[in-house]
């Protein structure tokens, strides 16, 4: 799909756009992870007030989902062992993406590392 010169992403939701930042490349990567809905990407993506409470619960769901893999793998559940470390991942990269957004300020020119996870 084809956007428009200067629109990195299709139209943020109203709160957003009242804000005069879409954080396009942090959003789409949040999308990507598929660990966040919508509007907890949308209130990550407003301020860092929003950020310390969800890196804090992404950061207990890793460690809760790693715990759980560890567990599975220990009673021989090899395929729930494989399939929790890897939504542990992606709740690390969440807790990445996060930080990022955090240092970096809500600049839609700041880019997420490549290969996080």
């Amino acid at each position: 799909m084809h956007q428009p010169a200067g629109r990195c992403c299709p139209e943020p939701p109203a709160a957003v756009r009242s804000s005069g930042t879409a954080n396009c490349p942090h959003r789409t990567e949040l999308e990507r992870l598929a660990t966040l809905d919508t509007d907890t990407i949308d209130a990550a993506l407003l301020g860092a007030r929003a950020l310390y409470p969800l890196i804090s619960e992404a950061v207990d769901q890793y460690l809760d989902l790693d715990d759980q893999a560890d567990a599975a793998f220990a009673a021989g559940n090899t395929d729930d062992a494989m399939y929790l470390h890897q939504e542990a991942s992606a709740w690390r990269a969440t807790v990445t993406v996060l930080k990022q957004i955090e240092s970096r300020g809500h600049r839609a020119d700041s880019t997420p590392q490549a290969g996080i996870a």
